[in-house]
């Protein structure tokens, strides 16, 4: 077993068997044993041309850490199928990590640690998550004084007191069409009954109307809301 680091060099055309302008690398049968705690597979300075591929058949389980710094031009390329096809993960630009899988951007991430999927309907499987199955907003409205607040709330910027019992809710960032769900409860209030329901409806925002059942009238009260869709 090697014990010093393994330096790999493009050939020169000098020597004949080290003409190919690209470097492949199969690592096969590796020993979890053999390899350290703090140890793992580093690729580093390779050159515009090299692409470093896994191919499929081959796995590698319990490696404690896999730092890759595989270049292709200026972008940091690491391939999962033996062609350097349409399986691979990469930075598609500054602080933007992409998952490709089939020729298909599956999944993205940015610095932030946010994870962008991609939309499916239906899903493959019911246990799946993707765009669709998400929420995109949800918020918790309080009152005092007849002034609503937000006490808690995901992707809300603000409310505007419409009149008594009309609360707009404003989403921070906006949604792709208005064909969004509104989930929405009321607090109850002793004995009073309280029936809620939304009202008009635009990509950056959507009134709620809260309304006593047995008055029959529009009423100020607190209330929750989700919103799904995109």
């Amino acid at each position: 077993m090697a014990t010093d680091p393994i330096t790999l060099t493009q050939g020169t055309t000098a020597n004949a068997t080290d003409v190919e302008t690209k470097v492949n690398v199969l690592f096969t049968d590796i020993d979890n044993s053999n390899i350290a705690a703090a140890a793992g597979i580093v690729f580093s300075k390779l050159d515009a041309a090299t692409v470093c591929s896994v191919a499929t058949a081959q796995t590698i389980t319990a490696v404690k850490t896999f730092n890759a710094n595989v270049a292709l031009a200026a972008t940091k390329i690491l391939y999962f199928d033996g062609d350097g096809g349409g399986t691979h993960m990469y930075e598609s630009s500054s602080n933007i990590f992409d998952i490709v899988v089939g020729g298909t951007l599956a999944t993205r991430m940015n610095a932030s640690g946010e994870i962008a999927l991609q939309a499916a309907d239906p899903p493959t499987t019911i246990k799946s998550l993707n765009s669709n199955s998400l929420v995109k907003a949800w918020a918790r409205v309080t009152f005092s004084g007849g002034t609503p607040s937000l006490s808690g709330s995901y992707n809300c910027s603000g409310l505007t007191d419409n009149a008594t019992g009309n609360t707009e809710v404003i989403f921070d960032t906006d949604l792709t069409s208005v064909n969004y769900a509104v989930s929405a409860t009321a607090q109850e209030v002793g004995a009073d009954a309280m029936i809620i329901s939304d009202d008009t409806r635009a990509v950056g925002s959507v009134d709620i109307l809260t309304r006593n059942r047995s008055a029959g009238t529009l009423t100020d009260n607190n209330f929750s809301i989700t919103i799904c869709g995109d």
